[in-house]
């Protein structure tokens, strides 16, 4: 089953679908899950709008999270995006 997730610029506003980029997501109970996040992406294909405190959703879903960490690897040419996943967010 295919999942599209939008995300949004850091005041909500939605930007569109992630698109060219990996996606990691736990999403369970507290004591046998992360409850993390990280979308990994290329940094030709990063959106900089895509930034701390922006959301990403997958609609019709309770599955998605807050940013709250960005790594940048300039020798593998990709960017990390990440944080605590988030329920109804």
């Amino acid at each position: 089953m295919m999942m599209e997730f939008i995300y949004t610029d850091p005041n909500g506003i939605e930007q569109g679908p992630l698109l060219n980029c990996s996606l990691d997501l736990e999403i369970g109970t507290y004591d046998k899950a992360k409850n993390d996040f990280e979308i990994t992406v290329s940094t030709d294909s990063w959106d900089r709008k895509l930034t701390y405190d922006s959301k990403f959703y997958c609609v019709g879903t309770e599955f998605g999270g807050i940013v709250k960490s960005i790594e940048i690897d300039t020798e593998a040419e990709e960017v990390k995006i990440g944080a605590y996943a988030q329920e109804n967010c």
